[in-house]
């Protein structure tokens, strides 16, 4: 058995995958810039791996909070307003060992993307409907709102 190759191998397979999920990873921060900039207000992305929830009854609540949940293998991504914590889920990823396929959940549809191209396309998709720019909208909505509320209570502050 060469372990050489087979060490090549896999050092080739783990810098694809670093490749791969850097380039993910720039699409989403450059998505976030491109957001902030035509709402006119500063986003960051967010990324949480999701967890089953589970309604365990008001005995077991204290409890469920040391228990570790169940990871549903996606990872929610969020846009967040700092300055208000405020915050939306804009869609969910499901990446492979190997990062590609990606399935991207959103709007109760899964794609599944096999190359970072169709990634691309999937998220223009997502970014140009009708229901994404709703839900910009109500974030915007409730960070202006946030914002106003946060300089009522700077006005309101005794010196």
């Amino acid at each position: 058995m060469d372990f050489n190759e087979l060490l090549k191998k896999g050092d080739a397979a783990a810098n694809d995958y670093e490749h791969n999920h850097d380039q993910l990873s720039q699409t989403l921060i450059a998505l976030a810039e491109s957001i902030s900039s035509f709402l006119d207000c500063k986003l960051n992305i967010l990324r949480m791996d999701e967890t089953k929830s589970t309604d365990k009854g008001l005995g077991l609540q204290a409890l469920a909070a040391f228990t570790p949940k169940e990871k549903t293998g996606f990872t929610n991504v969020y846009l967040v307003n700092p300055p208000t914590k405020e915050q939306t889920i804009i869609f969910k990823l499901k990446y492979s060992s190997d990062v590609y396929p990606v399935t991207i959940a959103y709007d109760k549809e899964h794609t599944v993307t096999a190359s970072f191209e169709d990634f691309q396309v999937a998220l223009g998709e997502i970014i140009s409907s009708t229901s994404f720019h709703l839900k910009l909208r109500n974030l915007k909505s409730r960070i202006v709102s946030e914002e106003k509320a946060l300089q009522t209570k700077k006005g309101h502050k005794s010196p």
